[in-house]
């Protein structure tokens, strides 16, 4: 929104020509004349605002209002004056009430009464006047369409005095509108969105909340942002070969922000008989210092070392795991030893195992084949082939939200 003080600058300057280019005359029977006995107070009043003596401009303007018999026009011009002084003089309310007034005036322009309106909705916005704004903004988008930080200004209102359903239709206009015009949407009004859909979602991330936040990823991608969108989907009702998926995607991204995260991922790859990745999650906490300080020093080293043991037998047995692997009709224990890899930090090794698993018969979860794949890939910093294998996740997957955060993330 344009800013407070440029619309008074713009409001002031006007005041100021009006008032020097009006006659003063000792009649004032003309319509749009001033007496020398109300034009001589109002000069001086703009003369001691403009050096910035604003107590003594509104005795001025005191002096001129105490004029007997005066005509509209020049009531007119001491409400234009006196309005200018009420700001100056952090009276607000009263300058946005007599501002509204005076864009309702005969003796104002089109284009004078649209200063004016703006700036009594600017001024009502600073005092928080939520009924005003709700009455003036409307009105005022309705004849302005493409005024999008008005748009914003009435949303936030709506918000405020509860209406958040409104609050909601009128941000994702603002989105769809930007998006139509091929623009991004304001990282603000995404972020508002995002949180009204959260309130409307009785404070839960669903999924419409969540697509949001998904949408801000992809214009303004950022930490605090993955933490929100893959924190809120960690809340999802979900099985644990769908949270492996997840939490996997949260240790890529930094996004694992808790010991309990830490631990439970490295239990989850142990569960699908992946110690070696378990191992290199629960060292990823322990140089983040999420596992083996303080109280829990000592039981995070012991889960530590169980799991290296867990990994040591895995690496024994794991070639000969791979050539009774090549020799099977289906690819399932293909993908398993390429996954195995991953944890032990080969990558080559791993995208070849999946991708002869890939082309076999039979694989039972072809879905997290291709996540697995894509992974190896981002690890050994293949990007575009990492992209094409998630994009190969197939729309009906339970993974395929995750896949596509992948693609996001990969950039």
């Amino acid at each position: 929104m344009k800013k407070l003080s440029s619309i008074l600058a713009a409001i002031s300057l006007s005041v100021f020509f009006v008032a020097v280019a009006t006659p003063s005359v000792s009649s004032a029977a003309e319509k749009r004349e001033v007496s020398q006995k109300v034009g001589k107070p109002l000069q001086e009043a703009l003369t001691l605002m403009g050096k910035k003596q604003y107590e003594e401009a509104m005795r001025k303007v005191d002096e001129a209002k105490a004029v007997p018999e005066k005509t509209p026009f020049e009531e007119f011009k001491i409400n234009e004056v006196l309005a200018n002084v009420l700001v100056n003089t952090h009276k607000e309310g009263e300058a946005a009430t007599l501002y509204e007034k005076l864009a309702e005036s005969s003796f104002v322009a089109p284009e004078q009464a649209e200063i004016y309106n703006n700036g009594a909705i600017a001024l009502y916005a600073r005092t928080n006047n939520m009924a005003k704004l709700l009455d003036m903004l409307p009105k005022w988008i309705k004849t302005h369409p493409n005024d999008t930080d008005k748009m914003f200004m009435l949303a936030l209102a709506q918000s405020k005095v509860g209406q958040q359903k409104a609050a909601k239709d009128t941000l994702e206009e603002l989105v769809r509108g930007a998006e139509k015009a091929g623009h991004p949407p304001k990282s603000e009004w995404l972020l508002n969105l995002a949180n009204i859909s959260y309130k409307l979602a009785g404070n839960k991330w669903d999924k419409n909340a969540l697509a949001v936040v998904e949408k801000s990823l992809h214009y303004y991608p950022n930490a605090t942002l993955w933490q929100q969108m893959l924190g809120g989907m960690k809340e999802q009702q979900m099985n644990d070969s769908v949270k492996f998926q997840l939490y996997r995607l949260m240790l890529a991204v930094g996004a694992l922000k808790s010991g309990e995260d830490y631990t439970e991922l490295a239990q989850l790859a142990n569960s699908v008989g992946l110690p070696a990745e378990g191992v290199s999650v629960l060292n990823a906490g322990f140089a983040a210092k999420e596992l083996g300080e303080g109280d829990a020093k000592e039981r995070d080293n012991r889960k530590l070392m169980w799991m290296k043991g867990l990994m040591e037998k895995d690496k024994a047995e794991l070639p000969a795991e791979e050539q009774k692997a090549k020799a099977s009709p289906d690819g399932n224990l293909d993908v398993q030893v390429g996954e195995d890899y991953i944890g032990y930090g080969q990558y080559a090794q791993p995208i070849e195992a999946i991708e002869r698993g890939i082309k076999k018969d039979g694989l039972k979860k072809p879905d997290a084949a291709q996540m697995a794949l894509g992974i190896a890939y981002y690890n050994n910093k293949q990007k575009d082939q990492a992209r094409a294998a998630f994009k190969q996740v197939p729309a009906s997957s339970e993974l395929k939200s995750i896949a596509d955060l992948w693609i996001l993330h990969i950039g």
